[in-house]
């Protein structure tokens, strides 16, 4: 029981005190900064670039043949003349010497029709120009999310490497205090064989998550052309679809690859004109002005002017005109069924995409009760290893699913908003707000480790990482570059619960959705001496939100864009029609104050109550002196955040 009781409390200082590691401070890079990098280095888009400023060139140059053509055509030599009269006998012998010749002419010509042909180019270099346009949106777009996708997985991967370490850590502690207690000649060969398989487990993990991050890392500097700093998580965008109705109706109207296509087809509809032109005559006004001296054996010189309406119709070639139609039209058939084809397969990628978001989203949210209930079961197990309730292999067994369960979770998360990316710009509307991402830095926790409810933990600029150590007694050396990184001491406030004393109160804050009031709350409850811990929760709240209007659905979209040019607002689909709301509060008198300040701005505004399922970071305060409590309340309230009081009679876990 002793040895027991030792274990006990080692894994409550290992999981209550034990630190993550924590990245030195540096300047957050957003994920707008990551995309808006990428499009400046990539040099596949500024190819894109001159591509285009060429098709353009070539546009100016089909409208330039409206205009008219002079040529000047100078000549000056010699020129020696022989004919009957310069040969018959008695005839002058300089007759037929060589003789100075000089000969100018000046031409216009303007064309007056010419079937078509010169309209039909315009069409076509038209057509090129805006597929031109297309094809450099939809580059942009494809570099736009894979900057994201490189952007987040840097994060996903620190993330990773960060939970294994504390997994390695924790195993490899346990493991020395076993190896310290079997040597004492008071521990259990078998107990110290199955922590030791564990810690290779562990181990081995950390590798591959290391490695897995060497790889992100070195795609990210492939791709934004920078090495990766510390890396700002990000929230889903705004501009999603609201079905998968409303996903396809926009990805057939604004994808660009299919707008390119569009344009495509626009080409090859003109250049079948263009060939049914050669049947047509063509009228062209020619003026020119001739000067000629010693020409063709005359001894004196000519000057003549003409103007003329020079009519050229080619009557046959042998059948390469219809020929050359008639491979036109396949080519336009061609180019519909590609159209098709890529409809086709843009709905089915549409389809996949959106099926893929709702299942993320469906499991995140199973993965947070995994979590959730994982940690419970450990702290649980771990208790009862203390009173010989459980075995080594059930503690063992609880952290290892613990660490599963959060992996997963920091992998859907990541992935459910690279996929809401990936819809976008298959909709061609991807875009990277500038305030997207966590910019505080070092002083707050990632969004990411909140929403996990795992011990605080936060990047760096640098891709250090420590090496790791093998069972005791040997070095593996291994590690990413040989540089150990500092581990500094962070209080795990997600872990083990400390007990409580009688008649203590507990405090419960939130859930609160705005970082900038969650570190005001923080703030001031530092002033009361209160520690607090950050979870993640779900949690009825009643708010007020203020309606615009009821639209029908084209009318709802309209005006909300109209609104958001001046103020932020959201729409909710309620039954035939959607409504517009131009805000939502937890605090209603805060609610009626902004109504009235958009009443002055001509907006008017409707308070509606609502009771909502909100998810976000809840403050625990433990062990509340009482008589703090009412000025913590007013406090909290008058920021807009619930307050919920617990008073315990008994000690029990917090």
């Amino acid at each position: 029981m002793i040895f027991g009781k030792r274990l006990h409390c080692l894994l409550l200082v290992l999981f209550g005190l034990t630190s993550f590691p924590v990245y030195a401070q540096g300047q957050v890079t957003t994920l707008y900064q990551s995309v808006e990098r990428a499009l400046a280095f990539s040099p596949k888009l500024k190819a894109l670039a001159y591509n285009n400023q060429a098709v353009l060139h070539d546009l100016q140059q089909a409208r330039a043949s409206y205009g008219p053509s002079v040529d000047l055509l100078l000549g000056y030599g010699v020129g020696q003349y022989s004919d009957s009269v310069t040969r018959q006998p008695g005839a002058d012998p300089s007759d037929s010497d060589w003789n100075p010749q000089t000969n100018a002419t000046l031409k216009l010509t303007q064309k007056v029709y010419d079937g078509g042909e010169t309209r039909q180019t315009i069409s076509i270099q038209k057509a090129l120009l805006e597929s031109a346009n297309y094809g450099f949106n939809k580059a942009i777009q494809s570099i736009a999310l894979d900057a994201v996708i490189a952007h987040l997985d840097v994060f996903r991967q620190r993330e990773r490497v960060a939970i294994a370490k504390k997994d390695f850590q924790i195993h490899q502690d346990i493991f020395q205090a076993f190896s310290d207690i079997e040597q004492a000649g008071a521990g259990d060969i078998s107990d110290l064989t199955q922590t030791q398989a564990r810690l290779a487990q562990a181990r081995s993990d950390l590798i591959i998550n290391q490695g897995d991050l060497r790889s992100a890392i070195a795609n990210y500097e492939q791709m934004v052309g920078a090495t990766p700093g510390e890396m700002a998580f990000t929230e889903l965008p705004e501009a999603l679809p609201i079905s998968l109705d409303d996903a396809l109706a926009r990805a057939e109207k604004k994808n660009p690859g299919l707008l390119a296509i569009d344009a495509r087809l626009k080409e090859a509809e003109a250049r079948v004109n263009l060939a049914r032109s050669a049947y047509k005559p063509k009228f062209n006004i020619e003026l020119s002005s001739r000067y000629r001296d010693h020409i063709d054996g005359d001894p004196s010189w000519q000057h003549d002017n003409d103007a003329m309406l020079v009519v050229r119709w080619n009557l046959f070639n042998g059948g390469q005109d219809k020929q050359a139609i008639n491979a036109a039209i396949s080519r336009k058939y061609q180019s519909r069924l590609n159209r098709d084809d890529n409809l086709i397969a843009l709905r089915r990628e549409m389809t996949t995409a959106w099926a893929s978001f709702l299942s993320l989203r469906d499991r995140k949210d199973a993965l947070h009760d995994a979590v959730s209930s994982s940690k419970k079961t450990f702290d649980v197990y771990t208790k009862q290893y203390g009173v010989s309730r459980r075995s080594l292999l059930d503690v063992l067994n609880a952290e290892r699913e613990y660490f599963l369960s959060a992996i997963e979770l920091v992998n859907a998360s990541v992935d459910e908003i690279i996929t809401a990316y990936r819809i976008l710009s298959l909709s061609g509307e991807l875009q990277v707000l500038e305030s997207s991402g966590v910019e505080e830095g070092t002083s707050s926790l990632s969004r990411l480790s909140q929403a996990i409810a795992l011990p605080g933990f936060v990047q760096s600029s640098a891709s250090q990482e420590t090496p790791i150590k093998g069972s005791p007694g040997r070095e593996s050396g291994h590690g990413l570059n040989g540089t150990n990184q500092r581990l500094v001491a962070v209080k795990d406030t997600g872990a083990i619960p400390s007990i409580k004393t009688a008649a203590s109160i507990t405090m419960k804050i939130g859930p609160c959705t705005d970082k900038r009031i969650l570190a005001q709350a923080v703030d001031k409850l530092q002033t009361f001496g209160c520690e607090t811990r950050q979870i993640s929760g779900v949690q009825s709240v009643k708010v007020t939100r203020l309606l615009e209007g009821r639209y029908f659905r084209e009318a709802a979209y309209a005006r909300l864009k109209m609104l958001k040019k001046s103020i932020d607002a959201f729409i909710l689909r309620e039954g035939d029609q959607f409504a517009i709301y131009v805000g939502s509060f937890q605090n209603h008198e805060i609610a009626i104050r902004y109504a009235n300040r958009l009443a002055k701005k001509n907006i008017s505004a409707t308070p509606i109550g609502a009771e909502i399922e909100k998810r976000g970071t809840i403050l625990i305060l433990d062990a509340v002196d009482q008589s703090v409590t009412k000025a913590i309340s007013k406090q909290m309230a008058a920021l807009g955040l619930e307050i919920k009081t617990y008073s315990d009679s008994i000690p029990t876990g917090g």
